[in-house]
């Protein structure tokens, strides 16, 4: 890189990420020994010529793509006037006979490409009348034929490689259309086309000879003279301070794009536009001139920025166009001079990609991603005795890049086209791009000492949108009562009704009231209060329940220890949550040998308990002064990414929930579910307290999980409801071959992404599907997405994670902390009642993931801070895009696990 420029330890340099540096002056291509003044000398015979560097790079894009229409180019111009079609058939014969290029098609000789000039060629003027068309119609008409032109290819070995079309729209207006490949020409070309032509159209129709001078070199005598000046230790000079800048694995821009990208790239493209007002162009000027740094520079800068800011990349290859042309003797020339400057290198030519060997893959181009140009020089119109010529803009329907930024002076202030690739990006999202980038522009020129993380990247509706209207949650739920509450008003309403049911063993909703109350009298007795904690290990069964309830009543947290757990395990979370009593059974007591002499042990298994004398009544929660906000359960998380930690979870979170649950299930006590999964699991809460406090029937599987039982169970027990992980439900798929899962009303899928393929194979009827998502740090579930009763709508894409539930608020926020747009990845941040109190014993992680939330007035309100990304799609709903902390840097490279 060379010189940094624009004060740039001052300004728009990221939090934490490397200086955002303009595009400096590259290193000079030529040789410092080499005199400057050394001329192209022409060569001496007729020869096939070599190919220059940028003519092999296409050669070799050809070879792979054959008959590609990715590298067709057009000038299209309008001329009005009195036109006199034979001057300009003559014009461009002429043309054709200055330049070999246009009169050059390519061969490979002992399978190396040449350049094979002919002495002549014949490019006829095909000209096509649409004047009988409607006055309204003919443009368009134009256009699509235009269009069709540019989508018909080229084949390299046969010539000419430059077509001709005059569209005749009335006897003033004509439209006319150069097609010609990429290989024989380049931007440049487009204006000595135009001022070649205006010229000599000018002296043929006033029966003059051709004005211009005859041109010091062709192009083949440039290729030959850049191939003999560009070898030995001219070429390894610059080929080493580009491998050393551009070796190794080079980042990909991968841009948020709203489609998965195709396995081969097809560049399918289209545009979308705005204008930058001249008040901004202006603006954006004066910073240039006070840091002594061009417009471009200014400009490049914030496109850098928006991709940093889009990708969360700190190492970001931007392509940019040069002209390529810094020799006199080239100034005059049709040809394919440009040259690709990889900021902050330079790319000379398929020369460095090849010494580069960058990783092949056709789905994407290799060092860039993303081309960047700014044309600032506003085009002119032509006037000529009786015609005037001006440049057309011509509607493509191909992209070369993912994203191409051109930008060119208009009447209206700095013209923005954004050429995208269609296969990858709806032209809504390239808008929002559009929109953010000018944002950006407008909040650097305001305040140039920001630094990236803080320039307002979103519009003010933006902001509102993603951060209150998509958070509207607010709703009303019994905030005022705890969980096992909600279960005796119920047994109030329904005493003698079965509310759980276990092999061959049920209990009514009185029955399993009365047992409740008395181990919570019991438990009372020996020292529960709020927030002590109660561990449970116990196997599924109506001692589960039991439990679980009495502990509640009590006024204490349980803790629920599976026994399937690896004994180390639960040995650590016994210590850790350092309950007052243990809730356990028969053999499972084996387990905890050597326990604290301070730990009362319950075996629910006894014949005799010792509570069968407590009161059948419920326990008053005045008496021990619990309320919502005391602890209802102590979680531990898996341990996937470090040691399991105690999630302390409130009744508040665990009843807002229940309530929204069993709204949207539309559960009833006309309602069967059915439990087969772990009572450590989160998901299974709201299986269990949300039938209990509805009044439908809790049927508990046996265990360990078996398939196909609980297949044959469906059908026999009537199952309405079910909630488990996906990859458990694939293996009840597998075995379902008779329809019988169809029998089940609603399947509440939660913990892991759905193989929609897998959902497939299910045979119909299908059930009503619901994908929750949701921490244990968080109740469980903060997200969910209703699928479509038509499952084939997910064949090809993902399934949702869908909208937040009620009072959850859900933020998706960049590595500062910011707003992200939609369709941009970043990390998912969770606020609202269901956010958890913390980890047990762990204050410091406690701070680091529980947050203070910035975006509520709501008073010590927290976010947790999930470290799943995902991103908003534009209908609102969320897309999981995996996890952020299975990665490492390696020598400032990151790798992902």
């Amino acid at each position: 890189m060379g010189q940094q420029t624009m004060s740039e330890q001052n300004h728009l340099a990221p939090d934490s990420s490397p200086i955002l540096s303009f595009a400096g002056p590259t290193p000079p291509l030529a040789d410092p020994n080499v005199p400057a003044t050394r001329t192209i000398a022409r060569r001496s015979n007729a020869d096939p010529a070599p190919l220059s560097f940028a003519q092999q790079r296409l050669w070799f894009l050809e070879q792979l793509e054959p008959r590609s229409v990715a590298y067709s180019v057009g000038q299209f111009m309008r001329l009005t006037g009195d036109l006199k079609l034979d001057a300009l058939q003559r014009a461009l014969s002429e043309i054709v006979a200055r330049h070999e290029s246009i009169r050059t098609t390519f061969a490979a000789v002992d399978a190396k490409p040449v350049q094979v000039i002919a002495s002549s060629a014949n490019v006829p003027l095909a000209v096509e009348d649409l004047s009988h068309l409607p006055v309204p119609d003919r443009p368009i008409e134009a256009q699509r034929r235009v269009a069709d032109e540019l989508n018909r290819p080229f084949d390299l070995s046969v010539g000419p490689l430059l077509r001709a079309r005059l569209y005749r729209l009335n006897q003033q207006e004509h439209l006319l259309l150069l097609c010609s490949h990429h290989i024989i020409s380049d931007k440049w070309s487009r204006d000595i086309y135009q001022r070649e032509l205006s010229a000599l159209y000018d002296a043929y129709s006033q029966g003059q000879p051709s004005p211009l001078p005859e041109l010091p070199i062709q192009y083949a005598d440039y290729a030959i003279w850049q191939r003999e000046w560009l070898q030995g230790e001219v070429l390894q000079q610059q080929l080493s301070i580009w491998k050393k800048k551009l070796g190794g694995e080079l980042p990909i821009l991968k841009l948020p794009t709203d489609r998965p990208r195709p396995r081969v790239q097809t560049y399918r493209g289209a545009r979308e536009s705005i204008v930058l007002p001249p008040v901004l162009v202006d603006l954006l000027t004066l910073l240039g001139c006070k840091e002594s740094v061009t417009l471009y520079m200014t400009l490049l800068a914030a496109f850098k920025a928006l991709l940093h800011r889009t990708t969360g990349l700190e190492d970001i290859l931007v392509s940019s166009t040069i002209a390529g042309r810094n020799r006199i003797e080239t100034e005059s020339l049709i040809g394919f001079f440009a040259n690709t400057l990889v900021l902050r290198t330079s790319l000379a030519g398929e020369k460095l990609v090849e010494e580069l060997q960058p990783e092949r893959n056709q789905c994407h181009p290799p060092l860039f991603q993303t081309m960047f140009n700014l044309q600032d020089v506003p085009r002119q119109e032509i006037r000529l005795p009786g015609l005037t010529i001006s440049d057309l803009d011509i509607e493509r329907a191909t992209a070369r890049f993912d994203v191409t930024f051109l930008l060119a002076p208009t009447d209206k202030g700095l013209g923005l086209d954004v050429e995208y690739n269609i296969d990858l990006f709806d032209g809504s999202t390239i808008q929002r791009m559009l929109q953010h980038y000018r944002n950006l522009l407008e909040g650097i020129a305001a305040n140039p000492d920001l630094r990236i993380s803080n320039v307002p990247l979103l519009t003010e509706a933006e902001t509102r949108q993603l951060l209150i209207e998509w958070n509207d949650t607010k709703t009303e739920y019994p905030s005022d009562k705890c969980i096992h509450e909600l279960f005796e008003e119920q047994v109030e309403r329904t005493p003698a009704a079965v509310a759980v049911v276990h092999e061959e063993r049920e209990l009514s909703y009185g029955e399993l009231n009365t047992r409740a109350n008395q181990l919570a009298h019991y438990l009372r007795e020996l020292g529960v209060k709020p927030d002590g904690r109660v561990a449970i290990c116990v196997e599924r069964g109506i001692e589960m329940v039991v439990s679980l309830l009495a502990v509640l009543k009590a006024g204490g947290a349980y803790v629920p220890l599976d026994p399937a757990y690896p004994a180390e395990r639960l040995k650590y979370m016994l210590e850790d949550s350092a309950p007052t009593v243990l809730l356990t059974q028969g053999r499972l007591k084996e387990m905890f040998a050597g326990r604290s002499n301070a730990l009362a042990v319950i075996d629910l298994a006894t014949n005799t308990p010792q509570w069968a004398d407590q009161p059948e009544s419920n326990p008053d929660r005045a008496g021990v002064g619990l309320t919502p906000r005391h602890l209802v359960y102590v979680i531990y998380t898996s341990g996937s990414t470090g040691t399991p930690k105690g999630v302390m979870a409130e009744h508040r979170g665990l009843q807002n929930l229940l309530q929204w649950y069993t709204k949207e299930s539309n559960l009833s006590s006309g309602d069967v579910v059915l439990v087969v999964t772990s009572y450590s699991f989160d998901l299974t809460q709201r299986n269990i307290f949300g039938t209990l406090i509805v009044g439908g029937l809790l049927y508990l599987a046996k265990e360990p999980f078996d398939a196909q039982a609980i297949v044959t169970l469906v059908t026999r027990e009537r199952i309405s409801i079910m909630n488990l992980t996906p990859s458990a439900f694939h293996t009840l798929i597998d075995c379902s071959v008779k329809g019988e899962l169809g029998r089940v009303r609603t399947v509440i899928l939660g913990g892991e992404v759905i193989d929609s393929s897998r959902l497939l194979k299910l045979v119909k009827p299908w059930p009503e599907f619901f994908n929750c998502y949701g921490p244990t740090e968080c109740t469980g579930v903060v997200v969910f997405y209703r699928m479509s009763p038509d499952l084939e709508q997910y064949r090809n894409r993902s399934v949702p994670l869908g909208r937040p539930i009620a009072n959850a608020r859900i933020y998706i926020l960049d590595g500062h902390g910011q707003p992200v747009p939609i369709g941009v990845a970043g990390e998912i941040y969770i606020g609202g009642v269901g956010v958890a109190r913390g980890y047990l014993n762990r204050p410091e992680l406690t701070a680091e993931r529980f947050v203070r939330d910035p975006f509520t007035p709501e008073a010590g309100a927290r976010m947790y801070k999930t470290g799943d990304l995902g991103r908003w799609l534009p209908d609102g709903t969320i897309e999981f895009l995996g996890r952020n902390d299975f990665q490492v840097k390696v020598r400032g490279r990151l790798k992902r696990g």
